[in-house]
C-alpha cells in the first residue's frame, strides 16, 4: 500500500514531495514557472520548479508499486540548462508511463521535459509550445577591445562578425 503524498511539503528524504500528489494509481507532478536545478529562496519567491524536485517526485512514483501512471501538469516557459539533461536521462529509464498535459506554456527546457513523455495534450488550441534553443543577448561597445589567449581563441568571440556569431551559435 502506498503512502498518500501531500503537495507543498519540502523534500527531506522521506516519502513526500513539494511538486507531487497521488490520487488512486496516478502521481500528478505540477511543473510551473522558471525551471532551475535546485529549489532556492529565489525559486520560492518568484515561483518556479526545480529539476531536483521533479527528479525526486519521479523517483518516488517509480518506486511505488501502486502507481501505474505519472501525470505532469505543465505551465513553464523553460529555464536553466544545468540539471535538465540529468532529468531527461532519468525519464528515459522510467517504466511507469508518463503523460504531459499543458495549460499555458511548454517552451524551451519545459518542452524538452514534455518530449520525454509518452503523450502530450493541451488544454486548448491557445497553449504555447516550442521555443527550443538558446538566446544570448549581448551589448557591443565599439570602444571595448577584447583580447584572448591563443589557447582559447573562442572564449570571447566578436559578436559583430559572422565568425563571432557562428562561434556563439556553436557554443
Amino acid at each position: 500500500m502506498h503512502k498518500e503524498f501531500k503537495a507543498g511539503i519540502a523534500q527531506d528524504g522521506a516519502d513526500n514531495s513539494r511538486v507531487m500528489s497521488v490520487s488512486g494509481d496516478t502521481a500528478t507532478i505540477n511543473i510551473s514557472g522558471v525551471l532551475t536545478k535546485s529549489f532556492t529562496f529565489m525559486t520560492w519567491l518568484f515561483g518556479g520548479t526545480s529539476y531536483d524536485d521533479i527528479s525526486g517526485a519521479l523517483a518516488l512514483a517509480e518506486k511505488d508499486d501502486e502507481i501505474n501512471k505519472v501525470q505532469i501538469n505543465m505551465n513553464s516557459g523553460g529555464g536553466q540548462v544545468a540539471g535538465l539533461f540529468d532529468l531527461i536521462a532519468q525519464m528515459q529509464t522510467m517504466k511507469t508511463p508518463i503523460q504531459c498535459h499543458v495549460s499555458g506554456m511548454c517552451c524551451s527546457a519545459a518542452y524538452a521535459i514534455a518530449s520525454q513523455c509518452d503523450t502530450i495534450t493541451a488544454s486548448s488550441e491557445g497553449e504555447t509550445f516550442g521555443s527550443v534553443g538558446i538566446v544570448v543577448d549581448m551589448y557591443v561597445d565599439e570602444h571595448m577591445k577584447s583580447i584572448t589567449s591563443t589557447n582559447a581563441p573562442k572564449k570571447r568571440p566578436d559578436a559583430t562578425t559572422e565568425e563571432g556569431e557562428a562561434a556563439i551559435r556553436a557554443e
